[in-house]
């Protein structure tokens, strides 16, 4: 029973944070001072594998200290999302979302293919140091 309570909470949640995406929030957060200086600092990144024709991607926030995995619309490895969307439930998404749709539409984001071993080695570094130092070095060197 606490198994299907949990699922049904992380369903809702998941489905709240697809709210972010919604042009209606997007207009409405579109001028916040956070949003506006992820995307025109160009912190997003997506990563892609080209494998046989095949695009996979992965995006990630840059941050000043810390670096975030993201699903667009959907889920955000920063700690605002997991505690405030996912545990307590008191916001719908963060501005990580918001921003990251606002950058996929203006097409103010970097991208980047990477070959598969280099993105377990980007998700390893986020996950285990909260930092990606080896994708920063993939990215200045191009």
């Amino acid at each position: 029973m606490r198994t299907e309570k949990l699922r049904y909470l992380e369903e809702v949640s998941y489905r709240n944070a697809s709210d972010a995406c919604r042009d209606e929030t997007l207009t409405q957060f579109s001028k916040h001072h956070k949003v506006i200086e992820a995307i025109t600092a160009r912190r997003f990144v997506r990563l892609v594998i080209d494998k046989d024709g095949l695009i996979n991607e992965l995006w990630v926030f840059i941050g000043k200290e810390r670096d975030y995995i993201l699903i667009p619309c959907l889920y955000c490895s920063c700690p605002d999302f997991t505690i405030n969307v996912l545990s307590k439930g008191v916001k719908k998404f963060c501005y990580h979302l918001v921003a990251l749709e606002i950058a996929r539409r203006s097409n103010a984001y970097k991208e980047l293919e990477v070959e598969p071993n280099d993105l377990v080695k980007i998700v390893l570094e986020i996950v285990i140091n909260n930092f990606s130092s080896y994708l920063r070095r993939l990215l200045y060197r191009t």
